[in-house]
């Protein structure tokens, strides 16, 4: 195995990829009444058709993965809808302001329940104080494109840096990685 360097993405790579340079801004629409989530979260954002969400309030997030979980667990119909219209995403975004460091704007984990959306291509993450990556996240074998600069990762397994080698940029910095790699093998970060 070859030495594994994530960087920087090109700033052609947003320009040039028609999932990011559309400047999207999805308004959060009505979904079905039924689907059960603690009443402190707002419901979860629609699913669009295009396969673009991006995601922009903390409790947006949680409703998101909340309603993918009871999807998973068959909670109802209208969740196992919801997951069924989520994994047709090809990009799912949330980041935070590079400034802002309030911890009710900022997630701390991506739930496992992210390996069901198998199609997508496109994951951001960056700018919040995820520490560690769920194994499920190496489900998304079409992934492209991962960013997850600047938050709070600090470990990764070999196997999730010999996944990370397969996607085409994997942005990292403002992390302080290391990788508990074999003894023959060495990873760059």
């Amino acid at each position: 195995m070859g030495t594994l360097l994530f960087c920087l993405t090109p700033s052609n790579l947003i320009s040039s990829n028609p999932l990011l340079s559309s400047g999207h801004s999805l308004p959060l629409g009505p979904i079905p009444n039924n689907i059960a989530y603690p009443g402190y979260m707002s419901p979860p954002p629609t699913i669009p058709d295009d396969g673009i969400l991006e995601i922009h309030l903390l409790q947006d997030l949680d409703s998101f993965f909340i309603t993918l979980m009871q999807g998973v667990d068959n909670v109802s119909a209208e969740a196992v809808e919801y997951l069924e219209r989520a994994k047709e995403l090809k990009l799912l975004s949330y980041t935070c302001d590079e400034n802002d460091d309030m911890f009710h704007t900022k997630t701390q984990a991506i739930p496992g329940v992210i390996g069901q959306l198998t199609k997508l291509e496109i994951l951001n993450f960056a700018h919040n104080w995820i520490s560690r990556l769920p194994e499920e996240i190496m489900s998304l074998q079409n992934l492209k494109w991962l960013n997850l600069s600047y938050n709070q990762l600090r470990t990764i397994t070999p196997q999730l840096a010999e996944w990370l080698a397969t996607i085409d940029t994997v942005p990292l910095t403002g992390n302080k990685i290391t990788v508990a790699a074999p003894a023959d093998n060495y990873f760059y970060f």
